[in-house]
């Protein structure tokens, strides 16, 4: 996988999601995220090999996301 780190800090009293979708739009995971939480490892090993995309949302508003690759 060629994804190092998706860094985004949450102010303490917020909440956001964590989205993955595949390159399709389907949804793989999605976990709540909140600013007490100090890091959020995800397991992507058992993915089919593809493109995906790891978002953060607050609210409705897309803040944050990457690509990456899964072989």
């Amino acid at each position: 996988m060629n994804l190092d780190q998706l860094i985004y800090k949450i102010k303490q009293n917020n909440s956001a999601q964590l989205i993955i979708l595949r390159s399709n739009g389907m949804e793989m995971v999605s976990q709540t995220l909140s600013g007490l939480n100090s890091d959020t490892t995800i397991n992507v090993s058992g993915f089919p090999a593809g493109t995906y995309t790891a978002v953060i949302r607050i609210g409705n508003q897309n803040v944050d996301s990457k690509n990456f690759v899964v072989q």
